[in-house]
């Protein structure tokens, strides 16, 4: 090995070579002096390697005669030119090893972009391929362990390597067939890049752009294929084209599932592209509908790899009581609700109808056998390839494309498989956490440690079966979770570095201080997605919350909402940077463990007795003040639960002075923070007295709380992003967004209805009232790239679908009206709750004074009154009849809040009730309402008539009179007789109670 004292002589041949040869040979001799020493990589790094190596990489040199990215090229037919390269990637790749260090992203700062230009499969050696995607997978893994506000971070990098040019690179490697071992490298290398880089929707919508998702696609069919499960070996059918070649056998299943569930998460458009590839619907097409699945008398139709698993029996049919059959019935169980509706999220289904384009809703009920084979998988395969596979079906779950009825297959098959993960994971976590040298790791069980306990919470967060399924038997899975929890706090040296060191005993050489090691960044991992499974395990049931407690997870949570000290980290005491380190928590730490408390604060004998016990109120009010806004978005959101009526931690948030941060927090542009500080203040002015509900008006200021609940939703949303659009069009435009469900008529139109019992978000439509002239047209034809390649990919049945499924995501005016919507739903019951109880007669006429009681009026008058609009029928654009005029129907969201501020002001003063009585408009439209489907809008109405005809005193009696009489004229009575019929039991009494006080004035 040569000593340093060689460095100049190596350093001049390197940037003034006297020979291709020489040149290489110096490399190979700087190689071999760095690999394990991190003293003499800064020292190089001093000397000013980076600047020579940045040269050699970009030195594309003359293109030879012979084809060197040939899988199956020898490295003696290689140019000095490739032998170069080869040698300064695998020296920068060399530099960039050890952790967290500062070397790293000036590296990759300086030689970032040349080493771009070896990842064509067309133009480079396929070993040069390797070692240039090893070294990115080296940077994205230090830049994991970098802090969010440091230059080198993940997102960073994705912007440069997932870009649609580069991405074109990737999916070219993704797509090669060849068998041999470069090539599968090359494959599972550019997996794990993704799954490492693919962070953000951004570079979910680059990846689906440049073909990578749909060379991920294929390549997974290859493994389908390789089992034997394509719809060709059964049918009896001429094999599809877009069928690829069996998966060579050195090929692997895990790092592909990965990065499709990295491609796909949280998008139901990139979900439905993955399942829509032509080599996936070639592999297993969707020939039947999902009841067939799960029926024996029709098991013949059924898709081949339904056969590889256990018998599952049908779930129960619910039918209503009094009205159960003799016997069970013998054929498949009908399934009445929307399961993938549901399961996805509220904001998202808004937009999902698609019955404009004469296509069903994205149903759940349209199952691609993808999600069978994924469960065969998961018991076929080894541990880590499950994980993957499971990670993957939760990707799709949460996506609303697994039926409803497979549910119970994923409670009994996949759920428990997770659960056992986290069997091994308590010894090996204690293990690998106390005994850790630097070496000897096993790296795939740390990512189940970290990645089992994520794809768990992930899956069961919104089903009761699932997490009943995950908790059972007797808490197993909760006991397991706290202890993983627990082991992540014993004390360890978490600022230790992995580097190779020649000490017998393994000792490392000292490691640079301020960002996490890869020790400190597994714990925070396991530690986080462990927070994470407790929140979703303990988020419905009482009795899951309460075994949680009972195995002392308090503690930890609360241990687990200490941050990073910032100022402490940028200290240049090397000690005091190594406290910040050990006593701190990142972002996803902080967001996990308010999740925790939110979910166990549900409960309210927790809340009341253990959460006060433990203190969370100081931990939790000091991050609502986190420089990060996803930790306040967490932190207020579990201060809603925390500061209701019943909370004994009230008292101390508003002591603290939760109000202020609150009202600072409401008008703020992060929208999801907007949405929970109103929510909290809505849950905080609650049965107060009359001088904290006017401060906290006053602090939101006397015209902003008026102003937000009179705002036009749709017009502001256009406004803030009338940039994409251009100019306005003189005629509102919208595109016909009716689903096919059932209606009911009032006077004023017809009114949409979902299973005869809840109204459909009519938002879908409503937002579309106001379009822009350049919407279809330019912004189309900006888009129009990425469109003609969906054309070109997807089957013509469903390329429509995906169309509408991706304006429903990435519209930033509808993803805008969706936020300022739920805004002002709660912002409608804050105004509830500042005029509800004992002092109810002084804040009516307080809230009149600041924002005028016209003004009141005509804000609610807005937000009940049906908007009369012009819809554009695509199915008619060209024959001349494309418009109609329609009314679009108000949310039930918006009308229950808007409804019992009624309720409220008519149980004020007589003078209130004279003033609403008053309000002939705004009586009509409620006139309209009664027989809305929502029950909590039927209840209001009836509440607003009980209040109005109520007599204080004897010198009320004549004005009751009066007001009787009005509503009677007005058509109210017999409105009130037929909700006397109604199937609900508080509603017929209420009727009774209106009746009775009409009858007696």
């Amino acid at each position: 090995m040569s000593g340093l004292a060689d460095a100049p002589s190596i350093l001049v041949q390197i940037r003034n070579p006297t020979s291709p040869n020489s040149l290489v040979t110096a490399l190979r001799a700087l190689k071999n002096e760095l690999v394990g020493h991190e003293e003499k990589k800064e020292a190089w790094m001093a000397l000013g390697i980076i600047d020579p190596l940045q040269k050699i990489l970009m030195d594309h040199g003359s293109k030879e005669t012979e084809e060197p990215s040939s899988p199956s090229s020898d490295m003696s037919n290689w140019s000095e030119r490739d032998l170069a390269r080869l040698e300064a990637t695998i020296i920068i790749g060399s530099l960039c090893q050890g952790g967290a260090n500062k070397r790293t992203p000036t590296v990759a700062r300086v030689v970032g972009r040349a080493l771009l230009s070896a990842l064509s499969p067309a133009e480079n050696p396929a070993l040069l391929i390797v070692a240039t995607l090893q070294t990115w997978n080296t940077i994205a893994s230090s830049a994991a362990l970098a802090f969010p506000d440091s230059h080198a971070t993940t997102a960073c990098y994705a912007n440069i390597l997932l870009s649609t040019q580069n991405g074109r690179n990737l999916a070219q490697i993704l797509s090669q067939s060849s068998a041999a071992p470069l090539v599968q490298q090359q494959i599972s290398l550019v997996a794990a890049l993704i799954t490492k880089l693919c962070c953000e929707e951004r570079h979910q919508a680059s990846l689906s752009k440049s073909g990578v998702l749909d060379a991920l696609a294929t390549r997974l069919a290859s493994f389908v294929v390789s089992t034997g499960f394509t719809s060709a070996d059964t049918s009896g059918l001429e094999p599809s084209p877009n069928i690829p070649p069996p998966a060579p056998k050195n090929a692997s299943l895990d790092p592909l599932l990965e990065a499709v569930a990295a491609a796909i998460q949280g998008s139901q458009v990139r979900a439905t592209e993955f399942l829509c590839s032509p080599a996936i619907l070639a592999v297993l097409p969707s020939t039947t509908d999902a009841h067939t699945l799960f029926d024996t008398s029709k098991a013949r139709y059924a898709h081949p790899v339904e056969f590889m698993l256990p018998y599952l029996p049908n779930p129960r049919q619910k039918v209503p009581v009094g009205h159960a059959p003799a016997f069970p019935p013998l054929g498949s169980n009908s399934d009445h609700g929307m399961g993938a509706s549901r399961r996805a999220a509220s904001s998202q289904n808004i937009w999902m109808s698609s019955s404009h384009l004469n296509l069903p809703e994205p149903s759940a009920e349209d199952e691609s056998p993808v999600v069978a084979w994924l469960i065969h998988i998961c018991r076929e395969q080894s541990e880590i390839t499950r994980l993957m596979a499971a990670a993957l079906i939760t990707r799709l779950y949460r996506a609303g494309l697994v039926s409803k009825k497979r549910e119970t297959a994923i409670a009994l098959l996949i759920v428990p498989l997770l659960v056992q993960m986290l069997d091994e994971n308590i010894t090996v976590s204690n293990t690998s956490f106390n005994t850790w040298s630097g070496h000897g790791v096993d790296n795939t069980i740390w990512k189940i440690q970290e990645y089992a306990p994520e794809v768990l919470a992930m899956l069961i967060r919104d089903s009761k079966t699932l997490q009943k399924a995950a908790f059972e038997p007797n808490g197993q899975s909760v006991k397991k979770l706290c202890a993983m929890l627990k082991a992540t706090h014993t004390p360890t040296d978490l600022v230790q570095l992995y580097s190779w060191s020649p000490a017998p005993d393994g000792t490392p050489s000292q490691p640079s201080t301020g960002e996490l090691s890869p020790l400190a960044l597994h714990k925070v991992k396991v530690r986080a997605s462990a927070l994470s499974a407790l929140a979703a395990i303990a988020l419905f049931d009482d009795n899951f919350r309460r075994v949680i407690i009972d195995n002392g997870v308090i503690g930890s949570a609360i241990e687990s909402m200490k941050p990073f000290d910032r100022v402490i980290l940028k200290s240049e005491d090397p000690s005091k940077r190594e406290k910040a380190l050990l006593d701190g928590n990142p972002t996803p730490v902080l967001v996990a463990a308010c999740g925790v408390l939110r979910s166990l604060s549900r409960s309210v004998a927790i809340l009341r007795t253990s959460l006060i016990d433990a203190g969370v109120a100081s931990p939790i009010f000091s991050l609502l003040s986190h420089w990060d806004p996803e930790v306040q978005i967490a932190a207020s959101a579990a201060v809603c639960n925390l500061v209701l009526e019943f909370s004994p931690m009230k008292d101390s948030f508003t002591e603290a002075g939760v109000m202020d941060i609150l009202c600072n927090f409401a008008r703020c542009h992060n929208s999801q923070l907007r949405l929970n500080a109103v929510w909290a203040l809505k849950h905080l002015v609650f049965a107060t007295d009359k001088d904290f509900r006017m401060a906290c008006v006053k602090h939101l200021g006397e015209t902003w709380l008026l102003k937000l609940v009179s705002e036009d939703i749709e017009a502001n949303a256009l406004a803030r992003n009338s940039g994409r659009y251009g100019i306005m069009a003189v005629d509102n435009i919208v595109e016909e967004q009716e689903s096919d469900a059932d209606t009911y008529e009032t006077d004023e139109g017809f009114i949409t209805e979902e299973d005869g019992s809840k109204m459909v978000d009519s938002i879908g439509a409503l937002s579309q009232s106001i379009q822009f002239h350049n919407f279809s047209q330019n912004n189309r034809n900006a888009e129009s790239t990425e469109t003609d390649g969906l054309k070109a990919r997807i089957p013509s049945p469903t390329k429509n679908r995906l169309v509408a499924l991706r304006e429903a995501e990435t519209d930033p005016v509808r993803k805008a009206i969706r936020d300022d919507m739920a805004v002002q739903e709660q912002a409608l019951d804050l105004i509830r709750n500042l005029i509800c109880g004992p002092p109810s007669v002084d804040m009516i006429d307080f809230i009149f004074e600041i924002m005028g009681s016209d003004q009141l009026f005509g804000a609610l008058v807005s937000k009940l009154k049906p908007r009369p609009t012009i819809t554009h029928n695509r199915e008619r654009k060209f024959s001349g009849h494309g418009n109609e005029a329609r009314n679009l129907q108000p949310q039930s969201e918006i009308l229950v809040p808007a409804c019992y501020i009624l309720v409220h002001i008519a149980a004020g003063h007589p003078k209130h009730r004279q003033l609403l009585i008053s309000q002939s408009e705004l009586l009509e439209l409620l006139l309209n309402l009664y027989n809305h489907p929502n029950k909590d809008v039927r209840v209001a109405l009836v509440w607003i008539v009980i209040n109005l005809t109520w007599e204080d005193d004897s010198a009320d009696h004549m004005a009751c009179r009066k007001r009787a009489d009005e509503l009677k004229r007005l058509g109210f009575k017999p409105k009130i007789e037929i909700l006397s019929q109604d199937p609900e039991t508080d509603i017929r009494e209420r009727c009774k109670t209106a009746l009775a006080q009409l009858r007696e004035t």
